[in-house]
């Protein structure tokens, strides 16, 4: 992962590549399938995890990605993504951006609740419950 200044804020820049021998399968969805793998293989670590918050330390690098992508502040994030034909290998990369700056030491990745908006917790102000999850209107 890398920074990037784009029209004056900072955003996460993530990408995934893959190379690919013989028939083309669904790329972006294997992307974020393998994005998505990060929780699978490596556990947020316990001084991360309170009754209130769930923190991102420096320690978890190998969940960076996820946890960029899955925090709750997060409301925009856009994909592109590139398949280049090769002789033997075709190469397959994807790019996000989302609108906040990468995660930094105990910064808040997400706040602990009664499981969304459908099942008691309030919607901040602007937003609205949308199928469990607070959304701007």
């Amino acid at each position: 992962m890398a920074a990037l200044k784009l029209a004056g804020t900072q955003e996460n820049f993530f990408e995934r590549g893959i190379d690919i021998q013989g028939i083309e399968p669904e790329l972006m969805s294997a992307v974020w399938d393998d994005w998505m793998k990060q929780i699978e293989k490596f556990a947020v670590s316990d001084d991360a995890i309170s009754d209130e918050k769930v923190v991102y330390k420096d320690h978890n690098k190998n969940l960076r990605e996820y946890l960029n992508l899955m925090r709750h502040s997060t409301t925009k994030i856009g994909c592109a993504d590139v398949l280049c034909l090769g002789k033997d290998l075709n190469k397959y990369r994807a790019f996000c951006l989302t609108d906040k700056k990468p995660l930094k030491d105990n910064d808040v990745v997400y706040n602990a609740g009664k499981g969304g908006c459908q099942h008691g917790n309030k919607c901040p102000q602007g937003t609205t419950c949308v199928r469990g999850l607070c959304a701007q209107p």
